[in-house]
């Protein structure tokens, strides 16, 4: 936030989106989260630009598996991430 000159002022934390959804939907304060994840119909939603923050996506999959269409996916996805960037 300093690199945006700005000073928030957290009041909650929550631990799923489920809960800040519902936060703002009650009117208890506003949220920052990747535009990706959130409903229109259900709040609203402000883009900011030239901002400092950005969102890392990931790719999960359990240790043990041993699918060759998973790793297949994964180094499908890695190729396509890696040329985008």
């Amino acid at each position: 936030f300093n690199k945006d000159k700005i000073e928030p002022n957290i009041i909650k934390e929550v631990d799923t989106l489920d809960e800040l959804i519902l936060s703002v939907k009650l009117n208890e304060g506003i949220g920052l989260t990747s535009r990706e994840v959130v409903n229109e119909e259900e709040v609203a939603i402000l883009d900011i630009i030239n901002s400092h923050h950005h969102a890392n996506y990931v790719i999960g999959y359990a240790r043990d598996i041993n699918n060759q269409f998973i790793f297949d996916f994964v180094a499908l996805a890695k190729r396509y991430f890696n040329k985008t960037l």
